[in-house]
């Protein structure tokens, strides 16, 4: 499993790294400590039995699948379906969360690292809604910031759900864990 951001305080609460926050929070529900190892902040779980590797890539979003390939290769990990990537999307509204297999990478420069790095986009995503920025701003810019605090409040909630997706998606596998999660609206707050 494989949360997306960039590393250091000062990306910390940017919409870019909402998949290292979720992954944080995985982490740290699971008990699993994170140490850095292979490129990346990296830790191990178990979740029904199931062995998780947590991976956050410290390499920054652009060469995200550098860290991705090696460690996947040090686990001896062939097989793709086994992958789940979570990772901010601005083509969903801000706090939906769905879960996608396959498929294209939307202009998501660490989506395309990964795919890039393994050959194959054949992967399971945890897309974590940041809004699309206003025709004034540029998209870099815009993941690169904090969002506004009633967005904050949103993102929390879904760093929650997308967290959950996560684990049913351990536990039962793509197809429950879509049929559990994407049918969801926005996150309520308060």
């Amino acid at each position: 499993m494989v949360g997306l951001g960039n590393p250091g305080s000062k990306y910390r609460d940017t919409r870019h790294n909402i998949g290292f926050r979720v992954l944080e929070r995985f982490a740290a529900e699971a008990g699993a400590t994170l140490g850095y190892r292979h490129h990346s902040l990296l830790g191990q779980a178990q979740i029904d039995g199931v062995r998780v590797l947590a991976l956050l890539p410290q390499t920054y979003m652009n060469e995200s699948g550098v860290a991705v390939r090696e460690a996947l290769r040090y686990f001896k990990i062939a097989n793709l379906s086994d992958l789940i990537v979570v990772h901010d999307e601005i083509d969903l509204a801000v706090g939906r969360v769905q879960i996608k297999q396959g498929g294209g990478l939307a202009g998501h420069n660490g989506l395309k690292s990964v795919a890039h790095h393994l050959g194959s986009r054949d992967f399971t995503r945890v897309r974590i809604g940041v809004g699309r920025p206003s025709s004034r701003e540029e998209v870099v810019g815009y993941v690169l910031h904090p969002p506004a605090l009633e967005e904050r409040e949103l993102l929390e909630v879904a760093i929650v759900e997308a967290t959950a997706s996560v684990v049913d998606l351990i536990r039962h596998g793509p197809n429950r864990a879509m049929s559990l999660h994407n049918h969801r609206g926005l996150p309520e707050v308060g």
